[in-house]
């Protein structure tokens, strides 16, 4: 698998020193997840600071950016987003808006994009499943893997454990296109995640 193998690690762990030390070591990295129907990795992280704003958060995930390239998306984990007055409790709605806000946003393919939808084929092999159905995101933890299908609603599809451990779920598909294309945006105009979910603009 790519997404767990040796010189993606390196790649990720390279950017993540770097941005630790261009930040004064306010940010750090959490976590990354591949988005194979976009042909996207995004990486995580979280910023070690009591009180900040809007504006610092533009500075962070503008120099996050600049330093992964243009093969990584990078955003920071929801916390951070929400002690800046992002509201979480109608974040259906908030993707929803953004998936027509930035329907024109084009997303590009990573350098990438054909070794994470390699994997995305093997995962839905793996669990049984035809590989015509677009993957919107793969978490990979302790030889662990979650697969989320662009569909419908938010549910449960299956679980396997032989030969390796998949749980593969649906996810509502505008709200997929709504996050990739309003992350996008904010990474071509300067800007963190935390504006977008934040404006009630429709």
């Amino acid at each position: 698998m790519f997404i767990t193998s040796e010189d993606l690690m390196h790649k990720i762990a390279q950017i993540s020193k770097e941005v630790d030390i261009k930040s004064n070591h306010a940010c750090t990295f959490e976590e990354f997840v591949v988005v194979p129907f976009f042909g996207q990795i995004v990486l995580r992280f979280m910023l070690n600071k009591d009180d900040y704003s809007l504006e610092e958060l533009d500075y962070y995930e503008n120099m996050i950016n600049n330093i992964a390239g243009e093969d990584f998306l990078c955003d920071f984990m929801g916390s951070v987003y929400k002690n800046v007055g992002v509201d979480y409790s109608d974040i259906g709605q908030q993707l929803l808006r953004m998936n027509v806000q930035f329907s024109d946003e084009q997303v590009f393919d990573s350098s990438y994009s054909s070794a994470i939808k390699e994997d995305a084929n093997f995962l839905l092999k793996t669990a049984g499943l035809d590989t015509d159905i677009p993957v919107w995101e793969i978490q990979a933890e302790d030889g662990e893997y979650r697969l989320l299908l662009m569909g419908k609603e938010s549910k449960p599809i299956k679980n396997i454990t032989e030969p390796i451990t998949v749980s593969v779920c649906e996810v509502a598909e505008q709200s997929c296109t709504g996050l990739i294309k309003a992350t996008v945006y904010c990474r071509r105009n300067h800007i963190s995640l935390a504006r977008v979910l934040i404006s009630k603009e429709s």
